[in-house]
């Protein structure tokens, strides 16, 4: 039984069912004057719905969360201020990730780049100024592109991923690749642009997902997703964020970015495969006979939805 309270440094938030919500309001407040603290008048804000929380308003009728709009439109005045920049100092680094990772409460898919911008600030010096990377700067580009779209209201997900709302899987060959959910399905050669750079198959892999996103994203609206891979170095990607390719780190901000503005989380889970056979299949499709025959085969009685694949899915666009 007892309370649900939530402490951030001097802040505290609290949660109840209607029936009870008055009653543990009140017995807070007698448990901090008990214990001398003092409550901040101002801010004690009674049972409601709607809640103003370090700085992030939540709404439990609605189920959501948002930051005001002048808060967004200083965080991208900055971002872009950094753009404009070559150098920084540590206490300069420590201020941008203070106000991302702010944002990145609401915006899931941001986390990912504050992860990032963590990883530079361990091995930052702590005094004089260093040099701004070229890849650190492909991320606040994302950020400049994505904030003026967003309108600072993100619906509240679960953090429970063991019962996933939707699952999809993808494969790619040398030549080709597919993607497989729930009898929906594309298969596709891939472009002679993607062929002519002949990229390694992890690259090609990463590039499948990326479309399927592009493809089907905007049916996971609000929903946990989870995507089935057998490319190890696709699903460490996707679910560290940690690479140092350049054309994963690109894949990776794509992936970000529909995310976060269809507002779904992913996840990405290793599969044998064997275990992997209709993307696989559909991968080869153009390969040989054999494998469409092998596919209709396995899907024998279901109910089927060809999506077609146009090569500007292939195509990256935006300037990352």
């Amino acid at each position: 039984m007892g309370i649900d309270d939530l402490n951030y440094l001097d802040d505290l938030a609290g949660c109840d069912i209607p029936s009870s919500s008055d009653d543990a309001y009140a017995k807070l407040g007698l448990i901090l004057q008990n214990c001398g603290i003092e409550e901040s008048i101002e801010k004690a804000c009674p049972p409601s719905t709607k809640m103003m929380f370090i700085g992030i308003l939540f709404d439990s009728e609605n189920m959501t969360i948002s930051i005001d709009t002048q808060r967004l439109s200083e965080i991208l005045q900055l971002v872009s201020n950094w753009l404009c920049s070559t150098n920084c100092t540590k206490r300069e680094l420590q201020s941008l990730l203070g106000k991302l990772n702010f944002v990145s409460q609401c915006v899931r898919s941001g986390r990912i780049f504050v992860s990032r911008l963590l990883n530079w600030l361990r091995d930052f010096p702590d005094n004089g100024k260093i040099v701004i990377p070229t890849d650190f700067k492909r991320d606040l580009f994302w950020w400049q592109e994505f904030l003026p779209s967003y309108n600072g209201i993100s619906m509240i997900l679960s953090d429970e991923f063991s019962n996933p709302d939707q699952l999809f899987s993808v494969d790619a060959c040398l030549t080709g690749c597919g993607g497989w959910m729930d009898g929906r399905y594309f298969h596709c050669s891939f472009p002679e642009f993607i062929l002519d750079q002949n990229l390694h198959i992890n690259l090609l892999e990463m590039l499948t997902i990326v479309v399927a996103l592009k493809l089907w994203g905007k049916h996971f609206t609000n929903l946990k997703v989870i995507i089935y891979c057998d490319n190890m170095v696709s699903v460490r990607v996707l679910n560290t964020g940690a690479t140092r390719n350049e054309f994963l780190q690109s894949c990776l901000r794509e992936v970000c970015w529909i995310a976060a503005v269809n507002n779904f989380e992913l996840k990405a889970k290793h599969i044998s495969g064997c275990d992997n056979r209709l993307p696989d299949l559909l991968s080869r499709w153009d390969l040989d006979y054999k494998f469409q025959l092998d596919f209709y085969e396995r899907t024998k009685g279901m109910s089927l939805f060809r999506d077609l694949i146009s090569k500007e899915l292939f195509q990256f666009e935006h300037i990352w």
